[in-house]
């Protein structure tokens, strides 16, 4: 039983065998290099999304200007009137090239602090990523969108917006007198109908007027065909499965639908305690059903539909890009007056839960150079005692053991963190594959791959002594459940 080198990088080019050269990035590039994209459809990608916070002083339009087109893409959003003045963290879409000036001597070597790999999958990773359609369809991005964008108006006052997944846009309780509350809604990921925002280059855009357009052509007698018009806006496929037998996570047309219901709690037209029977101090009433008297009952909407495909990723490290992506969106639809609360319901496990994520810290950054006109709600979790968390302490020469589960079926990347304290050089990790021998143990900044005797990796320890994901540091593992499956179970473990 022994480690493997890591490879030199296809895409960056980098060698991450050689000495401290996966200190500062983001491990799961890393993984991601090591295992040839396998956990984003087996295709090496063209472009490489990537969330950037940029280093002290430095604005975008200077990592624009040091940067070339032919290898870096940043939305226009982040260089707009929405963007406020000091935002050092953007998006952007990059090419080999993009890594190489990196190094030391590159011309972003003094202007990148750190980076987070995004999604490398579907169109994310492709030429249509940073090019518009040679032939825009009816509903695309152009001159016609920008007067229709100016006539719709910016949004001013107090404004609501959701960061979330399948949203009933037509149901009654999103309605005001018939119309729409919902202002403008973007869908991230290549599905549904609408224009592609220019701001951002990607999905689909829906204005307040797409919305009542579909709902008035789909009332009749005065009663709304809710379904009708989901089918009409791209958001239900009536049933239709995907090939795997399941409904479309997006569909409206489920028993479920998170964003619906997240959406009713924060704006709906009855706040929750008046919906729930039975409260104190009687224990033994109906509920009241009183309408609410308060700002998000009223307040118009922005709905940022996430790509579900980066819900999806095991890893949890790619919602970065569409969170921090949908929140510049929702600021570029609203006027330099207006008051925004956003509320994000989607989150992952992984993290420091520290606040040094770079996305933590380009919503930190975000909140205050908006001066207090942006606000953001976060959900608190509901993962209760799924027992995905661990902690211990640990004297000179004590070991803790880790016991490591996935179910025997499971082909998708698992992967695990593991945060320590600075200042702990001394700390080893091993690591035992199922019903085999423990791998040599690793020192604080080594990483090492194993193959188990073949060519692709099936565990990857990566162990740097700085991580760009948080403040501390990080690695990970990946083995076939039982030695046998044709297609393993992929555990990462990353320790920070």
């Amino acid at each position: 039983m022994s480690w493997t080198k890591l490879p030199k990088g296809e895409f960056t080019g980098i060698d991450w065998a050689k000495p401290n050269a996966t200190n500062g990035f983001d491990p799961y590039l890393v993984w991601a290099e090591a295992d040839n994209f396998s956990g984003y459809g087996n295709k090496r990608p063209k472009w490489l999304p990537v969330a950037l916070e940029l280093k002290s002083g430095t604005t975008v339009q200077q990592l624009i200007a040091a940067a070339s087109p032919k290898w870096l893409h940043v939305p226009p959003v982040y260089t707009s009137r929405a963007a406020p003045k000091g935002l050092r963290f953007c998006t952007a879409r990059v090419r080999p090239a993009f890594f190489k000036q990196l190094q030391p001597g590159g011309s972003l070597h003094a202007l990148v602090l750190r980076l987070e790999l995004g999604l490398p999958a579907a169109e994310y990773a492709n030429d249509s990523a940073v090019s518009p359609p040679a032939n825009p369809p009816e509903h695309s991005s152009g001159p016609a969108w920008q007067a229709a964008t100016q006539a719709e108006g910016l949004l001013s006052g107090k404004v609501l917006a959701l960061i979330d997944d399948s949203l009933a846009l037509a149901h009654a309780n999103f309605l005001h007198q018939g119309k729409a509350r919902t202002r403008y809604f973007w869908r991230q990921d290549a599905q549904g109908k609408g224009r592609t925002p220019q701001s951002m280059g990607y999905g689909h855009e829906l204005s307040a007027a797409d919305i009542n357009a579909a709902v008035q052509a789909n009332t009749y007698n005065g009663l709304v065909d809710e379904s009708a018009v989901y089918v009409a806006l791209g958001l239900s496929t009536l049933g239709r499965k995907m090939p795997r037998r399941e409904h479309f996570f997006h569909a409206l047309d489920t028993s479920v639908s998170h964003g619906t219901h997240v959406m009713d709690l924060a704006a709906g037209p009855r706040t929750l305690l008046s919906q729930v029977a039975n409260l104190p101090p009687t224990f033994d009433a109906p509920p009241s059903w009183a309408m609410a008297d308060d700002d998000a009952s009223r307040a118009a909407l922005i709905a940022v539909q996430l790509d579900y495909d980066t819900v999806r990723d095991t890893s949890g490290g790619s919602m970065n890009v569409h969170v921090l992506d949908g929140l510049m969106y929702v600021l570029s639809r609203c006027a330099d007056d207006a008051k925004v609360t956003a509320n994000i319901s989607f989150g992952t496990l992984a993290g420091p839960h520290d606040g040094t994520s770079l996305l933590e810290a380009a919503m930190d950054a975000l909140i205050g150079l908006m001066g207090g006109r942006l606000q953001i709600a976060l959900a608190a979790g509901n993962s209760y005692q799924l027992r995905t968390h661990a902690n211990a302490t640990l004297l000179k020469n004590e070991r803790a053991a880790l016991h490591w589960r996935a179910l025997p079926d499971d082909s998708t990347q698992s992967f695990v963190e593991l945060w320590v304290e600075e200042d702990r050089d001394g700390l080893e990790i091993t690591i035992t594959p199922p019903g085999r021998a423990a791998l040599p143990p690793l020192k604080f900044g080594e990483s090492r791959m194993w193959t188990g005797g073949g060519k692709q990796p099936l565990c990857a320890l990566i162990y740097p002594k700085t991580v760009a994901t948080g403040r501390r540091c990080q690695g990970q593992a990946n083995f076939p459940q039982n030695g046998k499956s044709n297609i393993p179970t992929r555990l990462g473990i990353v320790v920070m």
